[in-house]
């Protein structure tokens, strides 16, 4: 198949890059924990020892297997108008051996928890969404801690404690690199509030579209501080009916003058005239991009963020036994191989994965 051909090349020996497909299958099969034992089940092998190896110690070349993958989604849902939409999954674990599991905030579950966080880029094009990209991110209380790095299998250059900003601006990194056709970056409340994140993607000319809660300050030029609720009151002209939820209407306030490769810093906002409840959102964008342009991104984010959980779950993406650095790295890799069958499925001139 597609898949086989494109990563024939990554392997030293054919026994792993069987079992990689098979493991590929596996994933596609079923729901469940994603344990050896089960997915070995699934493809009739007599026990895990196969899976288990590939995951840990087969030589394989997991950069370049995810470059094939990424490739082959973009041949389906590829797209000038694409949007790279940035969010997190908090997977609870019952025990602390697992690499990067920590007590730590889960956002989904708005309480701390002791869970694994992994953050997603999926992008959303007119042909398409999928799951593109991950980074697992490594709690202080790792970081600090040298033998646990170690017997987990952190490489010596990722034991330093990066802050989910920096995981963030590597996964939009990586999408630029392999260049990833997309206009936009979306994202979670997290994502929008992180000022780091945004002034980054300022710096290099992106355009975003990240959602803020009504009491987050936003300056204007020349003017102080406000929430964004209390500015959108204050300073929104007529609104603009949604197309796809009439009932809804959104405004742009701008914030300043244009920066880095003419964008301008929005503040949107959408209402509900009937019952006044509102949504915020800031925004950097060209300057003659229509409110409904910027509406459509800021919707379609959200959709994308709110299937990405679906979407892992169905691949055992996080559903997972494995503990060390490597293993993880390897079989989300793996799910994310899957999740793209699917989405070329998906496409118009896809075809049914058997």
């Amino acid at each position: 198949d597609a898949l086989g051909t494109r990563i024939g090349p990554l392997f030293a020996r054919p026994e792993p890059r069987a079992q990689a497909l098979r493991y590929v299958r596996a994933l596609l099969g079923g729901t469940g924990a994603g344990n050896s034992w089960r997915l070995a089940h699934r493809v009739g092998d007599g026990s895990p020892w196969r899976m288990q190896r590939l995951l840990t110690r087969a030589r394989w070349e997991l950069e370049a297997f995810q470059d094939a993958v990424r490739g082959q989604v973009l041949e389906h849902l590829g797209h000038p108008d694409g949007v790279l939409t940035l969010g997190q999954i908090d997977t609870v674990k019952k025990g602390d051996k697992s690499v990067a599991v920590a007590r730590q905030y889960a956002a989904a579950a708005r309480r701390v928890e002791n869970c694994q966080t992994t953050l997603l880029a999926s992008y959303t094009s007119p042909l398409g969404t999928v799951v593109l990209d991950r980074e697992l991110y490594l709690p202080p209380s790792w970081a600090e801690d040298a033998q646990r790095c170690h017997q987990a299998g952190v490489p010596a250059d990722r034991t330093a404690h990066r802050p989910r900003t920096e995981l963030a601006q590597r996964l939009v990194e990586r999408a630029h690199a392999a260049r990833v056709p997309f206009a936009w970056v979306s994202g979670d409340l997290t994502r929008g509030q992180d000022a780091g994140l945004r002034g980054w993607l300022e710096q290099r000319a992106t355009g975003y579209v990240l959602p803020v809660s009504a009491g987050y300050p936003v300056r204007t030029v020349g003017g102080p501080a406000l929430p964004a609720g209390v500015l959108a009151r204050s300073a929104a002209g007529p609104g603009v009916p949604d197309a796809l939820a009439p009932s809804w209407e959104w405004s742009a306030v701008p914030l300043g003058a244009a920066g880095p490769g003419g964008l301008v810093r929005l503040l949107l906002t959408q209402r509900h005239p009937g019952t006044g409840r509102t949504g915020h959102y800031l925004a950097h964008a060209p300057q003659d991009t229509a409110v409904p342009v910027l509406a459509a991104v800021a919707r379609g984010g959200w959709h994308t963020l709110r299937a990405a959980p679906g979407a892992c779950e169905s691949v055992q993406f996080t559903r997972t036994e494995v503990r060390t650095w490597t293993a993880w790295y390897r079989h989300t890799t793996l799910a994310l191989a899957a999740l793209g069958v699917y989405a070329a499925a998906g496409a118009p001139h896809g075809k049914v994965p058997q």
